[in-house]
């Protein structure tokens, strides 16, 4: 019985390629390769186009990534040619992530949610004396971070049909003190922030309540 419609092989192979395109889409943007602008272009020809060659042409200029590439660049064309990039502390691009982080944030460390969803626990962590920046981007997703009451914090974030958390918490003369500046955006996302007490004291409060009962 011959196949036809979505279960032909020419189907299937044109979705697995498209699916395939959409991630490098993706990720090309959440690495700020491609403007939103681009990006949104780029994805509509995506869905638009009826042929791999099509969708072949969508990242032909687009930087290579993986381990098999970076194994083709010589070491020493690599380290003259790479540019530091600011460390990420999460990727989600159609998928989720769920973590604690604890220790030290590096200054411009980055947060992305592309068709995903990322939550990240930062009740652990620890800053350095003075402002250390966090970029947020959320796209098509929501960042859901926790913070503790003892870190100082302000946000400046854009919404672009979206929502991005307005939040101002530092002493009035903070000269020195430790803060969190999130800084991002929020396009057809959401980017929220919420604060608990630490995991510990939550931990002795729940048995002191048992203990009580």
């Amino acid at each position: 019985m011959p196949l036809d419609g979505d279960a032909h092989p020419q189907r299937l192979a044109l979705r697995h390629a498209r699916d395939a395109t959409l991630q490098r889409l993706s990720e090309s943007f959440a690495r700020d390769e491609l403007s939103l602008d681009e990006f949104e272009r780029r994805i509509d020809r995506a869905y638009a186009f009826t042929t791999e060659a099509e969708l072949d042409t969508l990242c032909g200029d687009l930087n290579p990534s993986g381990p098999d590439v970076l194994a083709r660049v010589p070491p020493a064309q690599l380290a003259a040619t790479s540019e530091p990039r600011p460390p990420r502390l999460a990727l989600a691009v159609f998928g989720n992530v769920e973590r604690r982080v604890g220790g030290d944030i590096a200054p411009g460390a980055t947060i992305a949610a592309v068709f995903g969803n990322v939550e990240l626990d930062l009740r652990e962590v620890v800053l350095p004396a003075g402002v250390t920046e966090l970029h947020v981007r959320a796209v098509f997703g929501n960042v859901e971070l926790t913070l503790p009451p003892t870190i100082a914090v302000e946000c400046h974030g854009t919404p672009v049909f979206g929502s991005f958390s307005s939040l101002d918490r530092r002493p009035r003369a903070s000269a020195g003190e430790p803060v969190l500046r999130i800084v991002g955006s929020a396009v057809f996302g959401n980017v929220e922030i919420k604060t608990l007490p630490s995991r510990a004291l939550l931990e002795a409060a729940c048995v002191a309540r048992r203990l009580r009962a």
